[in-house]
């Protein structure tokens, strides 16, 4: 990105995204992908898939961009290797290459686990920190929740509930507002 002008930089890295997605599997990557499918056991049809991605660098003391990598819920097990792709590719959107920039780490370099999860149908959903991602106290867990499958979760401009818990009260409080009113669990 330092040699291509800030103003062309989303159609860099839309251009950069539709390549990579188009990419052949290596041999190693198509061994997964067999093991993979082999691997899960559907006895439902219906059953769904969670494909995330993760970034070693989103989630540190130093730096904490979580969410600007994409997921994919509700994936069939025919759409595994279409979801892990975009889920690969999403680690050249824009605000991935800026925010590794911006906390000094090296855009191009590139180490992303992308996950695959049985999902399940929920009503509510949300990510757990063991360490509190806001105060890096090492004694408090936080929780981000929201109603639905969880894409609102971890998408960084949404809008949903935080809530802590200290360990040492051992007392979790979680509030979700909704349009009837506000649920307490």
């Amino acid at each position: 990105m330092t040699e291509v002008a800030s103003e062309d930089w989303e159609p860099f890295c839309r251009a950069l995204k539709n390549t990579a997605r188009s990419l052949p599997l290596t041999r190693i990557q198509q061994d997964n992908l067999d093991a993979l499918r082999r691997s899960i056991q559907v006895p439902d049809a219906d059953a769904r898939f969670a494909v995330r991605s993760s970034l070693p660098e989103e989630d540190l003391i130093s730096a904490f961009f979580v969410g600007s990598c994409e997921t994919r819920l509700g994936v069939h097990p025919d759409d595994l290797e279409e979801a892990l792709r975009h889920c690969f590719a999403s680690n050249l959107n824009l605000c991935v290459l800026t925010e590794k920039k911006v906390y000094g780490f090296d855009p191009w370099l590139s180490g992303m686990a992308v996950i695959v999860q049985y999902q399940i149908d929920s009503e509510i959903a949300g990510v757990g920190f063991s360490l509190n991602p806001l105060t890096h106290d090492h004694d408090e867990v936080a929780i981000e929740a929201n109603w639905g499958p969880g894409t609102s979760v971890v998408k960084v401009w949404s809008r949903r509930t935080t809530s802590s818990w200290t360990r040492s009260t051992e007392r979790l409080w979680m509030r979700f507002r909704r349009e009837e009113g506000l649920a307490v669990a």
